[in-house]
Protein backbone atom coordinates (compact mmCIF):
# COMPACT_ATOMS: atom_id res chain seq x y z
CA UNK A 1 0.00 0.00 0.00
CA UNK A 2 1.24 3.48 -0.85
CA UNK A 3 0.61 6.58 1.19
CA UNK A 4 0.98 10.13 -0.02
CA UNK A 5 1.96 12.96 2.28
CA UNK A 6 1.65 16.61 1.31
CA UNK A 7 3.95 18.94 3.19
CA UNK A 8 5.04 22.51 2.50
CA UNK A 9 8.48 23.54 3.77
CA UNK A 10 10.54 26.70 3.32
CA UNK A 11 13.72 26.48 1.23
CA UNK A 12 15.86 27.40 4.23
CA UNK A 13 14.44 24.60 6.41
CA UNK A 14 17.26 22.19 7.44
CA UNK A 15 15.14 19.22 6.34
CA UNK A 16 14.81 20.70 2.83
CA UNK A 17 18.54 21.38 2.61
CA UNK A 18 19.30 17.83 3.75
CA UNK A 19 16.86 16.32 1.21
CA UNK A 20 18.25 18.45 -1.64
CA UNK A 21 21.76 17.30 -0.80
CA UNK A 22 20.88 13.61 -0.39
CA UNK A 23 18.69 13.44 -3.48
CA UNK A 24 21.13 15.49 -5.56
CA UNK A 25 18.34 17.85 -6.64
CA UNK A 26 19.45 20.71 -8.88
CA UNK A 27 17.83 24.03 -8.05
CA UNK A 28 17.18 26.64 -10.78
CA UNK A 29 20.34 28.57 -11.59
CA UNK A 30 22.72 25.87 -10.34
CA UNK A 31 25.33 24.39 -12.64
CA UNK A 32 24.42 20.81 -13.56
CA UNK A 33 27.34 18.40 -13.58
CA UNK A 34 26.73 15.19 -15.54
CA UNK A 35 26.83 12.13 -13.29
CA UNK A 36 27.44 9.68 -16.12
CA UNK A 37 30.09 9.61 -18.83
CA UNK A 38 29.45 11.64 -21.95
CA UNK A 39 30.33 9.91 -25.19
CA UNK A 40 30.84 12.12 -28.24
CA UNK A 41 28.92 10.89 -31.26
CA UNK A 42 29.59 11.85 -34.83
CA UNK A 43 27.79 10.25 -37.71
CA UNK A 44 29.28 9.99 -41.18
CA UNK A 45 27.69 12.15 -43.87
CA UNK A 46 24.66 10.62 -45.55
CA UNK A 47 25.34 9.11 -48.96
CA UNK A 48 23.42 10.80 -51.72
CA UNK A 49 21.85 7.50 -52.78
CA UNK A 50 20.84 4.85 -50.27
CA UNK A 51 19.74 1.32 -51.06
CA UNK A 52 19.35 -1.93 -49.23
CA UNK A 53 17.12 -3.87 -46.85
CA UNK A 54 16.30 -3.16 -43.21
CA UNK A 55 14.60 -5.65 -40.92
CA UNK A 56 12.59 -4.35 -37.99
CA UNK A 57 11.67 -6.99 -35.42
CA UNK A 58 8.72 -5.67 -33.47
CA UNK A 59 6.32 -2.96 -34.58
CA UNK A 60 5.39 -1.88 -31.08
CA UNK A 61 6.59 0.86 -28.76
CA UNK A 62 10.29 0.67 -29.63
CA UNK A 63 9.99 -0.66 -33.18
CA UNK A 64 7.66 2.10 -34.40
CA UNK A 65 9.96 4.79 -32.96
CA UNK A 66 12.95 3.15 -34.71
CA UNK A 67 11.03 2.94 -37.97
CA UNK A 68 9.89 6.56 -37.67
CA UNK A 69 13.47 7.73 -36.99
CA UNK A 70 14.84 5.75 -39.94
CA UNK A 71 12.23 7.17 -42.30
CA UNK A 72 12.92 10.71 -41.06
CA UNK A 73 16.64 10.13 -41.75
CA UNK A 74 15.93 8.81 -45.24
CA UNK A 75 14.24 12.10 -46.10
CA UNK A 76 17.70 13.68 -46.28
CA UNK A 77 18.96 11.39 -49.05
CA UNK A 78 18.57 12.47 -52.66
CA UNK A 79 17.45 9.00 -53.75
CA UNK A 80 16.53 5.92 -51.79
CA UNK A 81 15.75 2.35 -52.64
CA UNK A 82 15.40 0.98 -49.13
CA UNK A 83 13.12 -1.95 -48.44
CA UNK A 84 11.77 -2.71 -44.98
CA UNK A 85 10.93 -6.16 -43.63
CA UNK A 86 8.79 -5.77 -40.51
CA UNK A 87 7.96 -8.58 -38.09
CA UNK A 88 5.49 -8.42 -35.20
CA UNK A 89 3.72 -11.17 -33.30
CA UNK A 90 0.67 -9.04 -32.40
CA UNK A 91 -2.06 -9.29 -34.98
CA UNK A 92 -4.22 -6.27 -34.19
CA UNK A 93 -3.59 -2.70 -33.11
CA UNK A 94 -5.53 -1.96 -29.96
CA UNK A 95 -6.52 1.46 -28.65
CA UNK A 96 -4.24 1.16 -25.62
CA UNK A 97 -1.25 0.84 -28.03
CA UNK A 98 -1.69 4.34 -29.46
CA UNK A 99 0.00 6.25 -26.65
CA UNK A 100 3.39 4.65 -27.32
CA UNK A 101 3.35 3.35 -30.89
CA UNK A 102 4.15 6.46 -32.87
CA UNK A 103 3.13 5.54 -36.41
CA UNK A 104 -0.42 4.38 -35.63
CA UNK A 105 -3.53 6.48 -35.16
CA UNK A 106 -7.15 5.90 -34.13
CA UNK A 107 -7.98 4.94 -37.72
CA UNK A 108 -5.60 1.96 -37.39
CA UNK A 109 -7.34 0.35 -34.38
CA UNK A 110 -8.45 -3.14 -35.41
CA UNK A 111 -6.01 -3.31 -38.33
CA UNK A 112 -3.05 -5.63 -38.27
CA UNK A 113 0.22 -3.94 -37.34
CA UNK A 114 1.75 -5.08 -40.60
CA UNK A 115 -1.06 -3.62 -42.75
CA UNK A 116 -1.01 -0.31 -40.84
CA UNK A 117 2.79 -0.14 -41.04
CA UNK A 118 2.64 -0.78 -44.79
CA UNK A 119 0.08 2.03 -45.22
CA UNK A 120 2.30 4.35 -43.18
CA UNK A 121 5.42 3.45 -45.18
CA UNK A 122 3.62 3.91 -48.50
CA UNK A 123 2.71 7.52 -47.69
CA UNK A 124 4.90 10.14 -49.35
CA UNK A 125 7.69 11.25 -47.01
CA UNK A 126 6.24 14.71 -46.50
CA UNK A 127 2.94 13.36 -45.16
CA UNK A 128 4.21 10.89 -42.56
CA UNK A 129 2.28 11.50 -39.42
CA UNK A 130 4.15 11.74 -36.17
CA UNK A 131 2.39 11.04 -32.91
CA UNK A 132 3.65 12.09 -29.52
CA UNK A 133 2.86 10.29 -26.32
CA UNK A 134 0.18 12.02 -24.28
CA UNK A 135 -1.18 11.29 -20.88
Amino acid sequence: MHKRVLLRLDDDDPLVKDLIEKLNVQLPGQEVTPQSPILPLSLPPLHEELSGHLSIVGAGGLGTWCLHTLVEGLKHADRTDVRFLVFDKDLKIEEHNLNRQVIYGPEDVGSTKIAATRRWLEQPFHTHRSRRCSS
